[in-house]
């Protein structure tokens, strides 16, 4: 026996990334309100699972360290842009599968 089809979801959750570039090389220090301000106009207000990171950027030349920014992450909920297509297969998949119960 087959399992039985699951229904294609009608919003799906997509990453998306930016990155924060305004720091001060010399002194590798922000204004945490300026900070917080930036991200309160970047970051979506319904996005969830918010994460940072440092990342750092190094020459494959000498190694030396060129640059270094913070990345937030985070996920936003969308519709569905294949919900059509993906329910004709389903529904096709449950026909299917009704038909296998059957016998």
């Amino acid at each position: 026996m087959t399992k039985k089809p699951i229904e294609p979801n009608k919003k799906i959750f997509i990453e998306k990334y930016i990155s924060f570039n305004e720091i001060s090389y010399s002194c590798n220090k922000i204004s945490l309100d300026y900070f917080l301000s930036w991200i309160k106009e970047n970051v979506p207000f319904d996005a969830t699972d918010v994460t940072l990171s440092l990342n750092e950027e190094y020459s494959d030349y000498d190694g030396n360290l060129i640059g270094c920014h913070i990345q937030i992450g985070y996920k936003i909920l969308i519709d569905n842009p294949r919900h059509e297509k993906e329910m004709e297969k389903y529904r096709k998949k449950m026909v299917k599968w009704k038909n296998q119960q059957t016998k």
